[in-house]
């Protein structure tokens, strides 16, 4: 385990993802009231509401993940569905995820990990490991 993520002794993390995924996937369930209320709240403020409790429960400890193509199509579905949900957009309407993703400001979620690992973090788990 290392910041709370699990890591496999091969060196896999898809139970660490799945586990991520399970509790973005709670946030953002718990949150149904503020997606379907447009009354009081504005795009603006939901996006930032999703940022900072969704997108943040989901990527905890991402600077760790091995990342396969398998992984990062089932965060960017995640992604996707959640953006979709929260933007009242439903498959009739036939809107792309890159519009969708630029409606909200954000990138494909293989490119927000991509840009919280650092070279230092990954060498520093790498011993960690080693140390085990």
């Amino acid at each position: 385990m290392y910041l709370g993520a699990y890591i496999s002794k091969s060196g896999g993390t898809e139970e660490d993802i799945k586990g991520r995924l399970g509790k973005a996937r709670a946030a953002c369930i718990k949150l149904d009231e503020i997606w379907k209320n447009s009354q009081f709240t504005s795009y603006r403020t939901k996006i930032k509401i999703f940022k900072s409790n969704v997108i943040s429960v989901l990527l905890y400890g991402c600077e760790c993940w091995g990342m396969t193509k398998t992984d990062e199509k089932e965060l960017d579905a995640f992604l996707h569905k959640s953006l979709r949900r929260m933007f009242k957009i439903y498959w009739p309407m036939q809107v792309t995820n890159e519009e969708i993703r630029a409606r909200a400001g954000l990138e494909a979620t293989r490119k927000q990990v991509a840009r919280r690992r650092h070279p230092n973090n990954l060498l520093q788990i790498s011993l960690n490991i080693l140390s085990f």
